[in-house]
């Protein structure tokens, strides 16, 4: 991991959204109300991107872990299958 940790890079930018934004956007939009809504865009939109990410990375990690289990054995399934007949089992 580099110096500045993700945890970090995100509370930054979330300051910088509460102050930077309100400058620019009244420059961009000429309107305050219309920059809050647009802020508020953009920051659900951040949150929502972020958690699909993350849900793509999981469901990519476990098929992963279960196409690993699955196809390093590579055995063949004839050598798994073991009859053994009913009058030998004693119950």
């Amino acid at each position: 991991m580099g110096l500045i940790s993700t945890v970090d890079r995100g509370v930054v930018l979330l300051h910088a959204m509460f102050i930077v934004s309100p400058l620019a956007r009244q420059n961009l939009f000429g309107s305050a109300m219309i920059g809050e809504y647009f802020r508020r865009f953009i920051g659900y939109g951040v949150i929502a991107l972020s958690l699909v990410l993350y849900a793509w990375k999981s469901r990519k990690a476990a098929d992963n872990a279960r196409s690993s289990l699955k196809g390093n054995d590579r055995l063949d399934s004839s050598i798994l299958k073991v009859e053994v007949p009913l009058s030998r089992l004693s119950w």
